[in-house]
């Protein structure tokens, strides 16, 4: 019955992005609401699920629903948000630190860590 629910939903979706005109530059494509480019996508942002069908291209690079977009966050913004990682977690991606050199870390309260 779920199976069948998320299908249904998943094809709604699709019926409703097609119905929805697809940005004509490559410009537009960065502020539009309901498509992006993968090279669109911000350090901390990922498609997810990672095997997420494209719905078109533009000249051939795929076009993602921007609904797939997920922003990513370090445990340590989980903790501050009172919520900790599952032990056995593996990241969505990992992002090379910047040289900004700010520090930060540290215990993690009730988290371990």
């Amino acid at each position: 019955a779920a199976a069948a629910a998320a299908a249904a939903e998943a094809a709604e979706v699709r019926s409703r992005l097609r119905s929805q005109p697809m940005p004509s530059s490559l410009a537009a494509f960065k502020k539009d609401a309901h498509y992006v480019l993968e090279r669109d996508l911000g350090r901390y942002e990922v498609l997810h699920p990672s095997d997420t069908p494209f719905v078109g291209l533009f000249k051939g690079e795929r076009v993602y629903p921007r609904a797939s977009v997920v922003r990513l966050m370090t445990e340590e913004r989980w903790f501050r948000q009172a919520r900790c990682l599952l032990p056995a977690q593996a990241p969505l991606k990992r992002v090379p630190k910047g040289g900004g050199g700010g520090g930060g870390g540290g215990g993690r309260g009730a988290c371990g860590g």
